[in-house]
């Protein structure tokens, strides 16, 4: 019976990166996106009626309030979300949830957790521009 301990999780990044390592010095090219985020098989299905009101609703207020601006501060998601229900109250909707919403609206723009918030990148909203955060 052999008493050898399973490898460690150091032991098993240095043996990868020493792989790398060879393989980029005898000229393979690696796209680093593919090491750190590998692909994976992405399965569609059908949306039912919640998730298809949900998108309905999110793309009619990304149409009607936010705009893409590359280069523009991040924007904190509770200021869009309130801009989201003062959309749907005008356009006499139910609002979805906040976690339905962020779920639906990380589908459409970059976001980036910074301390405990989420902020999303490149976009302004239009009803408030050059708000600071």
């Amino acid at each position: 019976m052999s008493s050898k301990r399973p490898p460690r999780a150091e032991d098993i990044i240095a043996w990868l990166q020493h792989g790398i390592a060879l393989l980029e010095a005898a000229g393979v090219a690696i796209p680093r996106d593919r090491i750190l985020r590998p692909e994976r098989p992405r399965i569609e299905r059908p949306l039912n009626s919640e998730q298809r009101r949900v998108r309905d609703h999110v793309d009619q207020f990304m149409t009607a309030s936010v705009d893409e601006l590359p280069g523009a501060p991040p924007v904190q998601a509770q200021r869009i979300y309130e801009a989201y229900r003062r959309f749907a109250d005008k356009q006499a909707h139910q609002p979805v949830s906040q976690t339905a919403f962020g779920r639906a609206l990380a589908k459409r723009l970059r976001k980036e957790k910074l301390g405990s918030r989420i902020y999303y990148l490149d976009v302004q909203l239009r009803d408030e521009p050059g708000l600071p955060l």
